[in-house]
């Protein structure tokens, strides 16, 4: 049942909508005046902020609700602990789906777009043996490991929540739109931008660090040394929550960055059971309120969801040059690693046709961009 939405509530909705309230002004301005409604009237009076009006407030909660959705505000009974206890909480969730997911034990996986067949293959493991425990899935609903985790957390339970850097009404990419439909459906979507807010590469950080906060540890698979994906690990370390990484080949740039967190102290994963035992047994378990470790992260904006102005779709990678090969034989070179997988594995990671992919791996080998090994496996070629 949504939480009835009083003039208190709206006031606080009104004030976590104001330009330049954050969330640690917001929770200052809670403090300090009590309620909303009386921080709203004095700032306003003082000239220190212009919130947006009641009307455009109640515009939202329309547009929300009508899109099947609910909203939780920092100080609702059923918003969850987890992100209540972080600095920079979200002081607005929209939620569709199974809000229950939001108060459950749950683990983010997180890892590369143009993941490797094998980092496909361990993000499904561990997704489909912690879902089995009834562990909770996070993940961002990007291409690669993110959408591989959100399925096979599907196939178990349909424990899984997918965070969104805009709209619940701009699904992105929009390839995954069947697979937000069901997340939807059988798990739970959750965001802080308003409807229709687009996506700039900007509000991916701001989107990573309630994947970070809706866990109780961030699983690495196949992260480069400057990717995104650490910046979610990032968040994880300064909200005092555990951090996991999947070791990988150190001739794959795809796996400098979990390996550097290795190195510096990040619990390494081959199986679940190596997250499993360092995870609390209550269903529900407690989180305390930290103070902001700011050294650990990069510099975060003060501002609010109510800056989410342009309607430009960007991509947040910043990808190489294409090099001039088939789409076939860009596909396989991105599945393939270092690490030999069977061709038959790779068939079906690609979703091309045998013969599709038999003929593409013919055409690599005469470039001298693969190895074939026995057993009918293959691997990237080692770099010359």
């Amino acid at each position: 049942m949504s939480t009835p939405w009083t003039t208190e509530r709206k006031s606080r909705f009104q004030l976590a909508r104001t330009a330049g309230i954050g969330p640690l002004r917001f929770s200052q301005a809670l403090e300090r005046f009590q309620t909303a409604e009386k921080a709203l009237r004095i700032l306003t009076d003082a000239g220190k902020i212009s919130p947006p009006s009641i009307s455009q407030i109640e515009d939202e909660i329309a547009r929300t609700e009508k899109l099947g959705a609910q909203t939780l505000l920092y100080g609702d009974a059923n918003y969850p602990a987890s992100l209540a206890a972080i600095p920079d909480f979200p002081p607005i969730l929209h939620v569709k789906g199974k809000l229950s997911l939001l108060h459950q034990k749950s683990i983010a996986i997180v890892g590369a777009r143009n993941a490797s067949s094998a980092g496909l293959a361990i993000a499904s493991q561990l997704a489909k043996k912690l879902a089995e425990k009834k562990i909770t899935i996070v993940s961002g609903l990007a291409s690669g490991i993110d959408g591989q985790a959100h399925r096979s957390a599907l196939t178990e339970t349909g424990s899984t929540v997918a965070a969104l850097p805009g709209g619940l009404d701009i699904i992105y990419p929009r390839e995954h739109l069947s697979l937000y439909e069901e997340i939807a459906e059988s798990g739970c979507v959750i965001t802080e931008a308003p409807p229709g807010a687009s996506i700039l590469a900007r509000h991916f950080p701001k989107r990573n660090r309630f994947i970070a906060g809706l866990s109780l540890g961030t699983v690495i698979i196949e992260a480069a040394r400057k990717s995104g994906t650490l910046i979610t690990a990032n968040f994880s370390l300064d909200y005092d929550r555990l951090v996991f990484a999947v070791p990988g080949s150190p001739l794959d740039p795809r796996s400098a960055g979990g390996n550097h967190l290795i190195k510096e102290g990040a619990i390494l994963v081959e199986n679940a059971e190596d997250i499993l035992i360092h995870l609390p047994q209550e269903a529900e378990p407690s989180f305390s309120k930290n103070a902001p470790k700011s050294q650990k992260l990069p510099p975060k904006e003060e501002t609010t969801p109510s800056l989410f102005t342009k309607n430009d779709l960007q991509s947040p990678d910043i990808e190489s040059e294409k090099e001039d090969l088939p789409p076939h034989a860009q596909k396989i070179l991105c599945l393939l690693s270092p690490v030999p997988i069977t061709i038959e594995a790779l068939i079906l990671q690609s979703k091309l046709s045998a013969q599709e992919v038999l003929t593409t791996i013919s055409l690599l080998n005469l470039l001298e961009r693969v190895s074939l090994h026995p057993s009918d496996t293959i691997s990237l070629a080692p770099q010359k």
